[in-house]
């Protein structure tokens, strides 16, 4: 609770968060597909990602709202100092790593 206090983050909120880059040598890191997850969950969920780039999380934001989730669950933090992980870490509930690879 306090780790989400000190970040801003919703402390009555499930929150899912992703560390890492959004997409390598232009492939998904697989977070639009955690996206369309927490889409189909009757919970409402919280998504926090930290990483980037921008650009990316601009799109995966768009992704959000086209499946009707609120604005106010969906937190693109953008890249942070790597001595600052520890604190969002403690933050989330679950710290997901999707991977869009299926084999």
């Amino acid at each position: 609770k306090a780790a989400r206090q000190r970040l801003s983050l919703p402390t009555d909120a499930f929150v899912v968060g992703y560390v890492g880059r959004l997409h390598t040598v232009g492939i998904s890191k697989g977070v639009d597909m955690l996206i369309d997850a927490i889409a189909a969950s009757a919970r409402p969920i919280s998504l926090c990602l930290v990483g980037g780039p921008d650009e990316m999380a601009e799109q995966l934001q768009a992704r959000w709202r086209a499946h009707g989730l609120s604005e106010a669950r969906f937190l693109a933090v953008g890249q942070v100092k790597p001595s600052e992980v520890p604190l969002y870490l403690a933050a989330f509930d679950v710290c997901a790593l999707p991977l869009p690879f299926t084999e």
